[in-house]
């Protein structure tokens, strides 16, 4: 009787144990970004959000922006130079299936003044949800193919020289604030061939 009730003991315990990293995991995930602020140089970089209401200032050079679900604002955004990555919300592979072309854009699109300055709104999840991205400055015209990127032709890189990602500061749910400094593309890469010839000279 005794040994049975210790083999019962041990089993609901070991049982207990194989919960708790799923526990863990569930306590992980209840923090997530809430809100996102990306700063831009005057370098071409890429500014990618959060699942969250970001806001995207890109600076100067020729940037890459993106879409992402959430309420986003992108302050700067140049027609002529940056562009717009719609690929999460165009390819039937993704959940969503909404942009697919700039006739498809005009759809899901509006112009309305913010702040007395006439931007362009894209509801870019559809009816899924209530997800956004504003173009300050913007209107429906100036979108064309030479500024927005679907990705419906099997590539997943827009065609932009890029040589920064952008520093952001992001705000979690549970008020942590998290600071990621700008980063220049293969800096980390050109530091350590640096490091390694200093080592090999002395």
């Amino acid at each position: 009787m005794k040994k049975s009730i210790f083999f019962t003991l041990l089993i609901t315990i070991l049982s207990f144990g194989a919960w708790l990293p799923m526990f863990a995991q569930e306590e992980e995930d209840d923090v997530y970004p809430v809100s996102a602020t990306l700063i831009g140089t005057e370098a071409s970089e890429k500014l990618q959000g959060f699942e969250s209401d970001d806001t995207i200032t890109g600076g100067g050079g020729a940037d890459l922006f993106p879409l992402t679900l959430g309420n986003d604002v992108i302050t700067d955004f140049d027609p002529n130079e940056d562009m717009i990555d719609v690929g999460d919300f165009a390819r039937p592979t993704d959940d969503f299936e909404v942009l697919t072309s700039l006739e498809a854009i005009a759809s899901n699109a509006t112009e309305t003044l913010i702040d007395g300055i006439l931007s362009l709104v894209i509801d870019v999840d559809g009816d899924k949800g209530n997800s956004t991205t504003t173009l300050i400055g913007v209107i429906l015209a100036d979108l064309n193919e030479n500024n927005v990127f679907f990705g419906l032709d099997g590539t997943s890189i827009p065609p932009l020289d890029f040589t920064h990602i952008a520093e952001s500061v992001v705000v979690m749910s549970n008020g942590d604030v998290i600071t990621t400094p700008g980063h220049v593309f293969g800096e980390d890469a050109e530091s350590s061939d640096e490091d390694s010839e200093e080592d090999e000279e002395s």
